[in-house]
């Protein structure tokens, strides 16, 4: 559809793209992540790595016609993000730090690149649920400021 039809239309409904936020618990079952501090001689360890992640998807104008041009794919956020483990309980007058640094970057890029291979599919789940629980801890790495893991490999 032309860019200025789209436009257009678009002001004279005078709504805003469709937006929406997910938010989801991701366990470190695929990867298995966390073993890499393992509990063990007295050691707390970590039991079970968790992620809280929330992203803002906004879709392109009228997503997924099959008439769009080929760079309508809609467009991902990272709003928030945080890992622990699962049997972490904090403190309410103590701050939390998150377990892992997340390469925010590499993930939209990789988001991106999924909703590009599904093309013209209505993809959201697939890719930001799906996709992303089995991949997301590829763009992790260890905080190891944090004072779990410090104590953990020591």
């Amino acid at each position: 559809m032309d860019p200025d039809a789209v436009t257009a239309r678009t002001k004279a409904v005078g709504h805003p793209a469709t937006s929406m936020l997910i938010m989801m618990d991701i366990e470190d079952e695929e990867t298995n992540f966390s073993s890499t501090f393992p509990a063990g001689d007295g050691a707390v360890g970590l039991q079970q790595l968790v992620s809280v992640v929330m992203l803002r998807i906004t879709l392109p104008p009228f997503y997924p016609s099959r008439q769009q041009e080929d760079d309508s794919i809609p467009s991902v956020s990272l709003e928030f993000h945080y890992a622990s483990d699962a049997a972490f309980q904090a403190k309410a007058d103590k701050p939390v730090e998150t377990l892992v640094n997340l390469d925010e970057q590499k993930l939209l890029d990789g988001l991106k690149l999924q909703f590009e291979q599904t093309q013209p599919e209505f993809a959201l789940y697939e890719v930001c649920v799906t996709w992303l629980t089995e991949h997301f801890y590829e763009y992790c790495k260890w905080n190891m400021s944090h004072p779990l893991l410090q104590s953990a490999s020591s």
